[in-house]
């Protein structure tokens, strides 16, 4: 179903299953609900308990929706509709693994909330770019790291979404954890003045593309 991802000239990722949009440049993609349906709300039907709906969640943890290619999957099913409603989320969605298309059954649910195109950015250009882009459609910009908005600000409807999961992991570097230097006079690294004036020795560079999981990581790794 989904094809080998491509490097695009721009230093965008291509996905094979997001068409290019006519009107958007190479790095922005339309979004097709469909995707959204075979990847995120089957994933929660094969791995959910649905009891209690108000708490519907995965089995395992939702890191993994993170890198799902479509890059659609909210935190919490409800989500990817309008107001986060539960409007159809009911044990009956079990019949719905059996359902190939979301057209067919999308009368059972609130509208869809999900952004009407999207981008993943590798650099900080490719950001500016696609924020440009969203202007040049007069679109709101939404911002997705992992999808833990329990409000569904990074799903936000019709918005061109920054999923920044190809963002650089700084934390990721060697020298992510940086130590710095006590009782001296000459701190030109501003984050080293703001580290020693709440009593720490150093600290940790994290950048748009990292989640908790590589700053625990790195810390951890520097402790050992």
């Amino acid at each position: 179903m989904v094809s080998k991802l491509v490097r695009a000239s721009v230093g965008i990722l291509s996905l094979g299953f997001l068409a290019p949009s006519s009107i958007a440049s190479p790095e922005v993609f339309d979004v097709a609900v469909q995707d959204w349906y075979t990847e995120c709300l089957q994933t929660f039907l094969k791995q959910c308990c649905v009891s209690v709906p108000q708490d519907t969640h995965l089995r395992y943890s939702n890191f993994y929706l993170i890198d799902k290619e479509a890059g659609l999957c909210t935190d919490h099913l409800s989500c990817a509709f309008d107001r986060c409603s539960y409007k159809g989320i009911d044990a009956s969605l079990g019949e719905l693994s059996l359902v190939e298309e979301f057209e067919s059954v999308q009368d059972r649910f609130d509208p869809i909330n999900l952004p009407s195109h999207i981008a993943f950015p590798e650099t900080a250009g490719d950001v500016s770019s696609a924020i440009r882009h969203a202007k040049g459609l007069k679109k709101k910009v939404s911002i997705k790291a992992t999808g833990h908005s329990y409000a569904g600000s990074s799903t936000v409807g019709d918005s061109l979404q920054l999923n920044l999961r190809n963002l650089h992991k700084y934390a990721n570097d060697d020298d992510a954890i940086v130590e710095c230097v006590r009782n001296t006079n000459d701190i030109t690294d501003r984050a080293c003045g703001i580290a020693l004036a709440r009593g720490k020795n150093a600290y940790v560079k994290v950048g748009g593309g990292d989640v908790w999981s590589d700053v625990y990581l790195a810390v951890m790794g520097y402790q050992s």
